[in-house]
């Protein structure tokens, strides 16, 4: 089984939207999920916070 899974706040909804629709009619997946902030559990986020992508990105911002 091949599963697509994406993540996007609420600014990237709209791409995490068509990507979702792309890997389903397109890219031969059998799920897909896409998972959102209130998706993860705040204390896993917390305990992991040094190591996600949106914190990596939002830092390296002008």
């Amino acid at each position: 089984m091949n599963v697509f899974i994406t993540y996007s706040d609420k600014k990237y909804e709209r791409a995490k939207r068509l990507a979702l629709f792309a890997a389903k009619h397109f890219g031969k997946f059998d799920r897909c999920i896409g998972y959102s902030l209130e998706d993860i559990d705040p204390e896993f986020y917390k305990n992991h916070q040094d190591k996600t992508i949106y914190k990596t990105i939002t830092n390296s911002l002008p």
